[in-house]
């Protein structure tokens, strides 16, 4: 069961939620608008202005639902997560149903590597957390939920692995899949899928390893 998402700040909360379809629609684009923004040109150049502009609503429109463009970014980050979130849940339903240890973790690699979100946006969001103490809360904490969820799958397959172990390599699985976010951006098609292959069979003989042990 996944635990509830954490309160966000006084300060970077949403005013107010949308109550009508007029209202959803312009909260969409506002976080649309400010995804496209972020992802061409980086925290440092997102303004809320800006962003009004590109979701062609009022200034004070956007103002109605958050305080400033930091609410808005730390709102994107809790929409990855909850995205991400919803990998993990499949992932649940999936491991009541299977032995194969390999075939749960390369479906989960898969999924966890494409959660929706452009390798570009993702990438922003991260370099965002450099300048953003609040974000870099909320990334820790779903990091450690994210880090225990994967430990919990490999004592499934494993339960005679050290706890610290599992951990470690939940960790590794996390930072792979934050890297590969990054060399997307620059590696596109053939490339990116021949690094994916690549570097998911490397964590696999790593997983093995635990699982099975060094004959793996």
């Amino acid at each position: 069961m996944s635990r509830a998402q954490p309160i966000p700040p006084e300060h970077l909360q949403q005013r107010r939620a949308p109550h009508q379809d007029r209202s959803r629609d312009a909260l969409e684009r506002i976080l649309q608008s400010a995804a496209d923004l972020l992802s061409e040109h980086g925290i440092e150049k997102l303004t809320t202005r800006h962003i009004a502009k590109r979701a062609g609503v009022n200034i004070s429109t956007l103002y109605q639902f958050f305080p400033n463009k930091h609410a808005i970014v730390y709102s994107l980050y809790e929409s990855w997560i909850a995205a991400a979130k919803v990998v993990f849940s499949e992932a649940d339903q999936a491991l009541d149903g299977t032995t194969d240890w390999r075939d749960f973790f390369m479906n989960f690699l898969v999924a966890l590597e494409d959660v929706g979100y452009s390798a570009k946006l993702e990438s922003r969001l991260m370099q965002a957390m450099g300048v953003f103490a609040d974000l870099r809360k909320l990334d820790q904490d779903y990091l450690n939920w994210a880090t225990a969820k994967i430990a919990g799958y490999i004592l499934h397959f494993a339960p005679s692995c050290p706890s610290e172990r599992a951990t470690a390599m939940a960790s590794i699985l996390l930072e792979w899949d934050m890297a590969l976010a990054n060399q997307e951006i620059a590696y596109k098609g053939p490339v990116h899928d021949h690094i994916m292959k690549m570097t998911s069979d490397a964590l696999l003989h790593l997983l093995g390893e635990c699982i099975e042990g060094p004959h793996a």
